[in-house]
């Protein structure tokens, strides 16, 4: 079988945008103290004092009415996706909030609670329209995202980047779906695709080469732009046959050469997403007829059970390797950190990515569990999993950053300003963070902590 490729539905210069996204850098949790909330700059990111940042387009003008989308990351980076998506904000025209108060570790309530105060002021304070109000999140804020969609008629659409939800029956809101192929949340996407297809909803899920991330700004456009369809299709926005039959057409072209150098999975796929852009626009009978004939090809029933194989492998890994967590020293850890991270490098692309899925699952549970047990004041068990973590995530900066936490607990400031450096030399560059954590107060009267505080401003540049 000829390798699967990701097929991407987009029109440029009609929905979408291939302008690269500003930089952006470091987590920040501060709040601006200063709030400019009846003319905020347009074009900037601007912090406000109620606890989001917010970005208007260029072209903005409080005499017409602005879509927008409201933003919950899971570190509460606030400014990150506004930066990351201004591109977008001006080719298309939307107005950006994102939430400096939701963020993981915190009850429900509390994240559903800064995603409500976020939407209600930014419907007084700037001149939003009430049919185009979409809501996106990244990781746990996806959940969170979903979970406000689920509880207000008046969201249209959810974009959810790195996690799921869980469906419920009379859900009114759209669904985008973005996830990288190395994400460990990966496979939840694959089985809520199967899931909602089943039951008949429209939505669409999108993969990208990546990790636990934001989509990409060229991905993030995709999603977009599959919701100014949907737009189309609730008269929320005005039907556009140009852009229905540009669509069409393009599903064409797709397909030809798909033929020529494709698989039958491939255009099975492309049928698939573009019945699900434009349903209730067009008659797509035949394009339906196609879609199925193309499921029941023998190259798509391949494809598809070699895609349960690998479901059912990587949950079996997993488990095995989750369970072990608990009860295996640091020898087998060695061991098997460093056949997974050869699996990742060398393997075949599906193997490579499914070897990086278990690592990045690894990862989470290692840093979930640490930094729990570092905060209950199990010493021995914090030590343990981090060093675990720092075996199967050695280029992420967070397990240097707890590592000196727990010497500052262990009363060994030398060795705590070690991992400190470890973990700017890893990229560490949340100041605000490294500045107020009393964990690591005892360290800033010590004569070498400037040098590693300017080190980590250095890195958010």
């Amino acid at each position: 079988m000829k390798n699967t490729i990701l097929i991407l539905l987009i029109l440029p210069g009609l929905f979408g945008c291939s302008v690269p996204p500003k930089s952006s850098s470091g987590e920040e949790n501060e709040e601006n103290p200063t709030e400019v909330f009846n003319t905020p700059p347009l074009g900037e990111t601007t912090d406000l004092a109620a606890g989001y940042s917010i970005y208007l387009p260029s072209g903005y003008v409080g005499q017409k009415s602005w879509p927008v989308i409201y933003f919950l990351d899971a570190h509460a980076r606030g400014r990150l996706p506004l930066e990351k998506y201004a591109p977008l904000a001006e080719a298309q025209g939307f107005v950006l909030a994102g939430s400096k108060r939701s963020k993981n570790g915190q009850l429900p309530a509390q994240n559903m609670q800064a995603a409500r105060d976020m939407i209600q002021d930014v419907q007084n304070k700037f001149s939003i329209d009430a049919r185009r109000m979409y809501i996106a999140g990244f990781s746990g804020g996806a959940r969170v995202a979903a979970a406000v969609a689920q509880e207000r008629v008046d969201i249209a659409g959810v974009i959810a980047c790195g996690a799921g939800y869980k469906p419920r029956p009379g859900d009114k809101f759209t669904f985008a779906g973005l996830a990288g192929m190395k994400d460990f949340n990966y496979q939840e996407f694959r089985q809520l695709d199967r899931s909602l297809e089943e039951s008949g909803v429209v939505h669409l899920v999108e993969y990208f080469p990546g990790e636990h991330d934001w989509a990409p700004v060229s991905v993030m456009a995709k999603a977009l732009q599959w919701q100014q369809f949907r737009g189309m299709a609730t008269s929320a926005l005005p039907r556009n046959d140009t852009a229905i039959d540009n669509m069409l057409v393009r599903v064409r072209y797709q397909d030809e050469k798909l033929k020529a150098d494709g698989t039958a999975f491939q255009r099975w796929l492309l049928r698939k997403r573009i019945i699900n852009y434009l349903d209730g626009l067009t008659d797509l009978s035949g394009l339906i007829a196609e879609r199925e004939e193309l499921r029941n090809h023998p190259e798509t029933q391949a494809e598809l059970s070699r895609q349960e194989d690998e479901f059912q492998r990587e949950i079996k890994m997993q488990r095995e390797y989750g369970r072990a967590l608990q009860t295996e020293d640091l020898g087998y850890w060695t061991r098997v950190a460093d056949m997974l991270h050869k699996m990742a490098r060398n393997g075949d692309r599906f193997d490579a990515w499914l070897n990086q899925r278990v690592l990045n699952y690894l990862s989470l549970n290692a840093y979930l569990i640490g930094s729990r047990s570092l905060q209950s004041g199990n010493g021995e068990a914090a030590e343990r999993m981090l060093a675990i973590y720092a075996l199967v995530d050695p280029e992420n900066s967070e397990h240097a950053y707890l590592t000196a936490a727990l010497r500052v607990k262990q009363n060994r400031p030398e060795e705590a300003l070690d991992a400190l450096r470890l973990a700017v030399e890893l990229g560490f560059a949340d100041l605000p963070r490294l500045q107020s954590d009393p964990q690591l107060r005892p360290l800033q009267g010590n004569p070498d902590y400037p040098a590693i505080e300017a080190e980590v401003a250095k890195n958010r540049e």
